[in-house]
């Protein structure tokens, strides 16, 4: 099974790390007799580079053994296992067995990096799917090596220590919307906003969680004018250096609206390409993912067309798509609707497009390319039925999708918001275009009698907010 190398010569999962670690160390782990550090290696090379890894760390050299993953459950199955373990997948011909004949002998919170000779993204995500902390492909760079030790001790820490520890199961619970329009100036970016902003009001009712709304416009997104904030470099920074992505630099880099919604946006210089390489936007959604309940993605069109929209697509729950009543928007959600199909995404009330309500630590995709994600489709700016270029029964029609909302067209509401820099819900609150706003939102969440039935994007949260 090989992969593209450009695609995919290091994946990298950020997890939480801690702003000061203290010193390592070199033995058993404080209040555990479980062994702090061990590893299984198969070559020479691997072995010495790990043991160069741990000596920079003060950890035990002495505790790497020969072999690979077989080795490793023999072992610890008459040993105790020690809390981070470096194994190597090279010789294995079943690496999905070999790792769950591994979890039977080890403890359920013992942190795996695991190493092998497969360059493949999918198989790498099946990994961390799998509980492991991470995956490196040989040779070993040194230097990711040595940041996923750290990474893993400091897990550790903040465990120890009694803070929360961002892991797979973090990463899971982050549910993810994707905002697209089929075309320019359909409003997306104010729905977009719109949501995030109800979205964070009743996770405030809820008192769980944080609301993340992030601008994929690098050069041209609104997030941040609309709500009063001054887009700085810290978003295109992170995207030019994705090594340097990790909690501590997106908390720096987040604006922050309130407590309970931050925004990831960017006004970055036309000379500058930003977000082209699918690892660095991969490692922005990781870390991001696993700080926040809720992300909203405002998505420009053009992303449709490029490298990084599959990879976005397996991170998402559902996608929303934003037209206007008119012919060409007609035909741009046609075309749109069969792009998503090619890339696994069908349209919402398909029983693959629906996620049991029980089913957060399920991966994004399921079996036949077919993504766990559904599309739904709302109409923006609908003017009286006089007025309307499409109607809404003619357009579902011709476009073979189903309108789930209409949004009104309300320029004194758009206009209220946009002079007070704050969403249409919150500037305009008795406006029929907050109150349509309101009900799609209700309607998407699950939350109304007539809603969708499922486990849909927010539904979870908004009943444990009504509770």
């Amino acid at each position: 099974m090989e992969g593209p190398p450009a695609k995919m010569k290091r994946a990298r999962v950020k997890r939480k790390t801690m702003a000061n670690m203290t010193a390592i160390d070199t033995g058993r782990s404080e209040g555990d007799e479980r062994p702090l550090f061990g590893g299984m290696l198969a070559d020479d090379q691997s072995r010495e580079a790990v043991a160069q890894a741990a000596d920079i760390l003060g950890l035990n050299t002495g505790a790497l053994g020969e072999g690979g993953i077989a080795n490793a459950v023999r072992r610890f199955a008459l040993t105790a296992a020690p809390r981070v373990l470096v194994v190597d997948l090279a010789e294995s011909n079943d690496p999905g067995a070999d790792l769950q004949a591994l979890a039977d002998v080890c403890p359920p919170d013992t942190l795996v990096v695991a190493i092998g000779t497969i360059n493949d993204v999918r198989f790498y995500r099946s990994l961390i799917a799998a509980g492991i902390h991470d995956y490196l492909v040989k040779p070993i760079d040194p230097e990711s090596l040595l940041e996923s030790l750290r990474q893993a001790l400091a897990l550790l820490s903040e465990s120890d220590t009694g803070e929360e520890a961002v892991g797979q199961a973090g990463r899971s619970s982050c549910r993810t919307l994707l905002c697209c329009g089929v075309r320019g100036g359909v409003g997306t970016s104010l729905v977009a906003q719109s949501i995030a902003h109800l979205l964070a009001e009743r996770q405030g009712a809820a008192k769980d969680g944080r609301v993340a709304l992030v601008d994929l416009d690098f050069h041209f997104g609104t997030a941040a004018l609309a709500f009063d904030l001054e887009a700085g470099r810290g978003l295109v920074d992170a995207l030019a250096n994705p090594q340097r992505i990790d909690p501590l630099f997106l908390e720096r880099a987040a604006l922050k609206v309130h407590e309970r919604l931050h925004l990831f946006s960017a006004e970055a210089p036309l000379r500058e390409s930003v977000g082209e390489e699918p690892q660095a936007l991969n490692a922005l959604m990781e870390v991001i993912a696993a700080g926040y309940s809720h992300l909203v993605l405002d998505v420009p069109r053009h992303f449709l067309t490029g490298p990084l929209i599959a990879d976005l697509l397996e991170r998402v729950d559902d996608v929303l798509l934003i037209a206007d009543p008119t012919l060409a928007s007609v035909r741009d959600t046609i075309r749109i609707a069969a792009r998503l199909k090619e890339l696994g995404i069908s349209a919402a009330g398909g029983e693959s497009g629906r996620r049991s309500v029980d089913s957060a630590s399920s991966t994004s995709s399921t079996s036949g390319g077919q993504l766990a994600a559904s599309c739904h489709l709302w109409l923006n700016r609908v003017p009286s039925a006089a007025l309307q270029e499409v109607r809404t029964r003619d357009f579902a029609n011709s476009a073979e999708q189903r309108v789930a909302a209409e949004l009104p067209f309300d320029p004194k509401a758009a206009l209220a918001a946009a002079r007070a820099v704050r969403p249409v819900p919150a500037a305009a609150p008795r406006s029929s275009l907050a109150r349509a706003l309101r009900r799609a939102f209700a309607a998407l969440a699950g939350t109304r009698e007539n809603a969708t039935q499922g486990g849909n994007l927010f539904g979870r949260l908004l009943k444990r907010g009504e509770r």
